[in-house]
């Protein structure tokens, strides 16, 4: 009795643990057909602001990490510099838009990283591309680097956010009184905000220089550049001597750098 109640007990074990792993792949099926992309186990980069965990796409190959925030936004004032962190985040989605009432949020500034995992022998060039918007500020949803990425393996894309509109732009030293603000540390903290967007944009680059090499791309070899306004503001960076040693070439479309 004892012997078949010791094989009942294993036989009934065996059937549970097999209708678990049925479920299990029902579900992974389901998910697989539903999703254009799949969580990769392991799939995680480790930054000092914290841990991002990527997908890759089905049909590619190709590894995303999307609203990485690169820096804080204080309204109306120069970007500032993340906190370091252990938090681990899923960037699985685009962060917030950087237009219209959103424009002014402290986290819109975001990023998104396309890399094929392909490997090439060395770390990969950097492409950092910011859109057209006519200045208005946007999402780096607006466009996708999958395709060109699976086609050059040796090419990571970066795509950055920047503040648009009249969070990117406004000339507050036109305002009543505006010279004899101060603040507790003794400067005016607005004075460069018509020229937000730009320093945005130099933010984005300042964070690929010190990071990029997380995702197995070379800091030394960087190029820049974007559509338009985007374009435009790549122009403007490029004329800032401070960023000299953050690019290496450029490429730009439809645009003039004033």
């Amino acid at each position: 009795r004892e012997c078949y109640f010791n094989g009942g007990h294993k036989m009934r074990l065996q059937r549970k643990l097999a209708q678990i792993l049925l479920v299990f792949v029902l579900l992974l099926s389901v998910a697989v057909a539903t999703s254009a992309a799949y969580v990769i186990p392991g799939l995680q980069v480790d930054l000092r602001q914290g841990s991002y965990i990527g997908q890759a796409d089905l049909a590619s190959g190709v590894y995303t990490w999307k609203g990485i925030q690169f820096a804080t936004a204080p309204r109306f004032q120069a970007p500032g510099k993340m906190p370091k962190s252990s938090q681990v985040i899923n960037a699985f989605t685009h962060g917030k838009s950087t237009s219209g009432a959103t424009g002014g949020d402290i986290d819109c500034l975001n990023l998104a990283v396309y890399v094929n995992p392909i490997d090439t022998g060395k770390p990969k060039s950097v492409f950092m591309w910011v859109f057209g918007s006519s200045n208005m500020g946007g999402s780096p949803k607006e466009s996708d680097w999958t395709n060109f990425v699976a086609a050059n393996p040796d090419i990571i894309v970066v795509t950055p956010n920047h503040r648009g509109g009249l969070f990117g732009s406004i000339d507050l030293r036109q305002l009543p009184g505006y010279e004899n603000y101060r603040n507790v540390k003794g400067y005016n903290p607005y004075d460069v905000s018509n020229n937000i967007a730009r320093l945005d944009v130099f933010e984005a680059l300042k964070w690929i220089n010190g990071n990029i090499a997380a995702f197995g791309g070379n800091p030394k070899d960087v190029s820049i550049g974007g559509h338009s306004s985007g374009s435009n503001l790549c122009l403007a960076v490029m004329m800032m001597p401070e960023s000299a040693p953050y690019w290496k070439r450029s490429l730009n479309q439809e645009s003039f750098p004033l």
